[in-house]
This record gives C-alpha cells, sequence and structure tokens, in this order.
C-alpha cells in the first residue's frame, strides 16, 4: 500500500540539483541518475548561468537552468566538494536555497553540500550527516550530527560521503514513490557494490590508510573547518542570539548559580551540589560572558557516562543552545572512548532526546512527583 507520502506524488516532480564550481561530480552524477529514472521526474541543473561548470577533478557540466529561471522545486538537492568552501558565505546562493527552500516538499544534501544547507540556516534542529571527515562540523551549524549512511529528519534527507549519493537517491525514491519502483531503478542500474576492499568508513579502513588518508586532507581539512566556524560565528550574530557565545569547561562551581536558578529557585545555592560533582566533568555557554546553559557529565564506568543538571535560562531555551550544547558534549566524551550515555528525562522532553539519538530504556518513574524516563544513547559506528 502506497504510504501518504508516495499518494501525494505529482506528476511532473521537479528535482533541481545545485551546480557550482567545484564541486565533485559523483555527489551530483550519482543521484542524478537515479533522479532522473523515477517516473514523471524533471531534474534540473542548476547555477547562476548556462556556462560550463567545472568540478573538482575538470569534468565540463552543463547547467539546465539558472537561479532567476529555475521552475518550482518538489525536491531541492546541494551536493559537495571543495566548491563547497566558497558556498558558505556565498550570499546569493545562500538566500537561493532559502527561498526554494520555502516551497520545496524535501529539502536534501550529499556529502558536504550539507554544510551549505547549514551556512543557509536550514538544518538547524535537524539530524543530518555529511562526509565522515566533516561530520562533527554539522553541530557548529545548529545540526545533530549522526554517523549514518543516509538521515531522514521530516523533510530534510541527507547522505553520507560521495557514493552515499546512490544510496540517498534510492532511499528517497523509496520514500515518494515507492520501493518496488526503487528497487527497480537499482536493478536497471545493477547497483550490487562489491568493492575490493572494506576500507570505506574510518571504522572499517586500516589504521595506517586512515592516518595517510588524514595527513594528506588535513591542510584542506583546517581551510574547511575554518570556514565552518566562521559561517556559524557570524549565524549567531545574525540572528537573535547576540553578539558572541562560547561553549566552555566549567570550573570552581560555576554552574552553581545557574542550576540553583532554573531547576531549584527556591533553595539555597547549596542544595544543588549533588554527589559527585567534584569528579564529574561541567560544561556551558557563555553568551556575552552570561552562562545561559550547563550540563554534567558524571562518569559510570569505562566508557560509560550519564548527563545530569541539564538547565536552560528560560529565555534562552528552545534557541538551539541546549542543542549545540549537548551535541558538542556528546561528540568530545565519544572521541575520548565513551561508548554509552544515559539520562533521565522528563517524558515531556523525550522527543527532543531522541532526536539527539537516545532512546528509553526503563519503565516510566516519578521524581520530585513528575513522571520521567532513562533514556540510553549508544556510540554510532
Amino acid at each position: 500500500m502506497a504510504s501518504s507520502i508516495q499518494s501525494k506524488v505529482l506528476n511532473p516532480f521537479s528535482i533541481g540539483f545545485l551546480l557550482f564550481p567545484g564541486v565533485t561530480q559523483l555527489d551530483l552524477t550519482g543521484p542524478w541518475e537515479v533522479f532522473s529514472r523515477a517516473p514523471g521526474a524533471q531534474v534540473h541543473l542548476i547555477w547562476k548561468t548556462r556556462d560550463i561548470v567545472q568540478s573538482d577533478k575538470g569534468m565540463g557540466i552543463q547547467p539546465t537552468a539558472t537561479f532567476t529561471d529555475c521552475p518550482q522545486l518538489d525536491l531541492i538537492c546541494v551536493p559537495g566538494g571543495p566548491g563547497q568552501i566558497p558556498l558558505m558565505d556565498d550570499t546569493e546562493t545562500l538566500q537561493f536555497l532559502r527561498e526554494r527552500a520555502q516551497q520545496a516538499r524535501f529539502i536534501t544534501a550529499v556529502c558536504t553540500g550539507a554544510l551549505v544547507l547549514g551556512a543557509a540556516g536550514l538544518l538547524h534542529g535537524y539530524q543530518a550527516t555529511t562526509h565522515w571527515a566533516s561530520l562533527d562540523q554539522l553541530a557548529l551549524l545548529g545540526a545533530i550530527p549522526l554517523a549514518q549512511r543516509v538521515v531522514h529528519d521530516g523533510n530534510r534527507i541527507t547522505g553520507a560521503g560521495v557514493t552515499s549519493g546512490i544510496d540517498f537517491a534510492l532511499s528517497v525514491i523509496s520514500d515518494i514513490w515507492g520501493a518496488d519502483i526503487a528497487q527497480g531503478i537499482q536493478l536497471q542500474l545493477e547497483y550490487a557494490p562489491q568493492p575490493p576492499f572494506n576500507s570505506g568508513t574510518p571504522g572499517q579502513a586500516p589504521r595506517d590508510v586512515l592516518a595517510q588518508v588524514q595527513l594528506t586532507n588535513q591542510a584542506f581539512a583546517s581551510q574547511r573547518l575554518a570556514v565552518t566556524r566562521h559561517t556559524a560565528s557570524y549565524q549567531v550574530k545574525q540572528s537573535d542570539y547576540g553578539d558572541g557565545w562560547h561553549i566552555a569547561v566549567l570550573e570552581n562551581g560555576e554552574y552553581m548559580p545557574l542550576r540553583q536558578q532554573v531547576l531549584w529557585p527556591d533553595k539555597p545555592l547549596a542544595f544543588s551540589a549533588v554527589p559527585g560533582d567534584d569528579t564529574a566533568l561541567h560544561f556551558g555557554v557563555y553568551h556575552t560572558g552570561e552562562l545561559i546553559c550547563c550540563l554534567s557529565a558524571f562518569s559510570l564506568a569505562e566508557g560509560h557516562w550519564q548527563i545530569r543538571k541539564f538547565a536552560t535560562l528560560p529565555q534562552w531555551q528552545r534557541k538551539g543552545f541546549g542543542t549545540i550544547l549537548l551535541t558538542t558534549v556528546l561528540k568530545q566524551l565519544e572521541q575520548q572512548g565513551a561508548q554509552r550515555f544515559e539520562l533521565d528525562a522528563r517524558q515531556t522532553a523525550c522527543a527532543f532526546y531522541e532526536k539527539l539519538g537516545f532512546a528509553p530504556c526503563s519503565a516510566p518513574f516519578e521524581k520530585s512527583g513528575l513522571p520521567y524516563i532513562r533514556m540510553a544513547r549508544h556510540l554510532l559506528t
């Protein structure tokens, strides 16, 4: 039976790929080949002009539409590649994406194209993926990074690095046209990969191979990270948040007044101290010199952490700072060997934590007269 999404397929269904100088052609041509075979699909290659665009390895690709004459799009997709870097502050391109995203039913990206969506402010609060070497940069742009080949979150769909664009497109075809159509296209393309080596992810590749690739790409990776950080900083300065914020490790009880104010406003300051504070790790977000959000991480065993005392000033709630702080802390601890995280969530907050990869792991219980449930997140590999 067709899903509600499938039942709304329009004929024709308009798909637009952003084509830009320095694109990695397989990020684009892989999903383009899949989408172009879908019934009723009209696929457009869009850039500022119709001049031939050079990919990062020199392939010339002809745009079929421009920003000004592009038809209305049902799905917009941003591929990645080295040319993504100058797009991060390309006002014309970012504005085009924002405007088209308002009408599009699906907003998608492959590889580091997700960073461009993030620069346009289109992934804030959404789960997303990108190339493994840039995955942690999504958090800087307000997204929730997941180390998966394809990530769906509402109408935001992202694929990981390069070749995952084919998996991404087949997944989208299945969502929109149905599994039978997707499987037929997969068969037409004889997409049954059997690579000669099992080295396609950092977890699979031999350590010496991974180290060599990282060394080779180090300078470029640093450049990309610097641009992402600049973009993230600019976004904050241009938002309602103010003129500056940063995440910090908190020491000497810096977190105590905020804990008290948010969690126990009718108790004395000393009440906000909990057993284990002296050995826990404490993190917070400072905004123009004021601590507005904090949380603490308590080590339960080797690789096993509990997140507690997550507090955000009321006027700063639902603005993304809590998401960014928690995502950043989880990433840092995972890089240090963390395998499992636990927290006690109010039942009203379960959806928030589920978006960050947590799942219920206990029966509901009461704490201070409120319904809670324990949730856990395991390291994604």
